[in-house]
């Protein structure tokens, strides 16, 4: 009686999720795409979240060292979603020599409870990684799992998206180059108005699941000879000032870097996070200020390459 019923969904399903890949309704299918068909098997990986997408260029790494590079980095998302997109990565491509692991005080170790753009996830709910992530997080459940088709009932805009790209000839396409997007925005003026809201600063809230799975990807990162590097973004200097426990937070970054022997480099206090002509707001820099700041970040990678053998990019 059931069997019927079943096996349309089974059916329908697919064609949806198959279809959806090829769409560009959401600029991330193409990357999970090419994560999944092997497609990126990077020497280098960016990681990270908006602040490593928007501001540190793949393009810069390859022109600078003569290599392979890719910003895997998953906006609106910290660590935690990034470690198991790092799993995802690294189950179908080669491991890189390499990660740029993006570092703050606001958002690496904290964790947003809402799934931000669950709609880049819906296609890939049948690979483990994507599975175990998402039902972290409010948005998706068991039943959109195991029950076929019921992910869409409440997504009908991608419903019908997946079923009209499945018969077309076209791919998915963004306007990201591998994985990578700066934005030539002027300053948007949200910072203002979070200082109006949080007159006495703030006080950020770690997530202790975060923490253990970040020791885990750098226990993860040793165990294959994956060799890390922390890098600290530009960051607008009124914002950090507003952080009441910032110091500590970096104590905990910098108890990893020494336990992990894992080279840092803080852009934090740079002359760029002064000038607030070269931000759009205060956690992500326009294009002037990603110019400048990658210029400085192929030097400085440049020079660990020289000093530490080890860390030798060419």
């Amino acid at each position: 009686m059931f069997i019927f019923p079943l096996i349309a969904g089974f059916i329908l399903q697919y064609l949806v999720d198959e279809g959806l890949k090829k769409s560009s309704i959401s600029q991330r299918y193409k990357e999970w795409n090419a994560i999944f068909e092997s497609d990126i098997n990077a020497d280098i990986l960016v990681q990270g979240n908006s602040r490593a997408s928007v501001q540190i260029s793949p393009k810069s790494i390859d022109s600078s060292f003569k290599v392979n590079s890719y910003n895997l980095g998953v906006e609106g998302y910290q660590f935690h979603m990034q470690y198991y997109k790092f799993l995802a990565y690294l189950k179908y491509n080669k491991k890189p020599d390499f990660i740029i692991q993006n570092i703050d005080v606001n958002s690496t170790l904290t964790i947003r409870k809402d799934l931000y753009e669950l709609e880049q996830f819906l296609p890939y709910l049948s690979h483990p990684e994507i599975r175990n992530a998402v039902l972290q997080y409010k948005g998706l459940d068991y039943r959109s799992i195991y029950i076929p088709f019921y992910k869409y009932l409440s997504h009908k805009k991608y419903y019908i998206e997946g079923l009209t790209s499945f018969f077309k000839k076209t791919k998915s396409h963004n306007d990201l180059y591998k994985g990578f997007m700066p934005h030539n925005r002027t300053w948007d003026g949200s910072f203002e108005k979070y200082t109006k809201e949080h007159p006495n600063g703030v006080s950020v809230e770690l997530d202790s699941e975060t923490k253990i799975l970040f020791i885990k990807f750098l226990d993860l990162c040793k165990s294959k000879d994956i060799k890390v590097i922390f890098v600290y973004c530009p960051e607008y200097i009124p914002a950090q000032k507003m952080v009441k426990n910032r110091d500590s937070i970096l104590d905990i970054f910098k108890t990893l870097s020494n336990t992990y022997e894992i080279p840092t480099l803080d852009y934090s206090q740079d002359s760029i996070s002064f000038i607030k002509d070269y931000f759009y707001n205060s956690q992500h820099l326009n294009y002037e200020g990603v110019r400048l700041f990658n210029k400085k970040l192929m030097r400085d990678l440049d020079s660990l390459s020289v000093s530490d053998k080890r860390y030798k990019f060419h």
